[in-house]
């Protein structure tokens, strides 16, 4: 989780109290995968782990947290480094997905902005298209 902790823009969220932090790594998927029930999206998490080298969630309904979730968003939406795979209009709210390329791996920003917001970060090595197949 080398990864989010170094990213001031999540690694923030860690010890708040207004806002749930859950960190899996790769190792905790694998031992999620023995169940060959347990499925994500369109397929099941055995299939996917190849993938995956770690999984963040951060989710909240506190307004403080939701206030600090929504500007950080609306600055990875800004960032250059960022490229949108697909909004969605659900019910007034928007969804929203993000997509950026590293030298080493891939990592997607999902988001949604409903009663609370919840942001999920998958790196890993994978295409837009499989994370696609994956998750949407």
């Amino acid at each position: 989780m080398l990864l989010f902790a170094e990213n001031p823009t999540f690694g923030k969220y860690a010890t708040r109290q207004d806002v749930k932090y859950v960190s899996i790594s790769h190792t905790m998927l694998k031992a999620m995968s023995a169940k060959k029930t347990v499925r994500v999206g369109n397929m099941s998490l055995t299939d996917m782990l190849e993938y995956i080298d770690n999984v963040l969630i951060i989710s909240t309904a506190e307004p403080s947290g939701m206030a600090s979730v929504l500007s950080d968003l609306k600055t990875l939406q800004a960032d250059s480094d960022y490229m949108p795979l697909l909004e969605k209009n659900i019910g007034g709210q928007r969804d929203l997905s993000l997509y950026r390329a590293s030298d080493e791996q891939d990592e997607f920003v999902l988001f949604s902005l409903a009663n609370a917001y919840t942001v999920v970060i998958i790196t890993g090595h994978f295409t837009p298209e499989q994370f696609q197949s994956f998750f949407l």
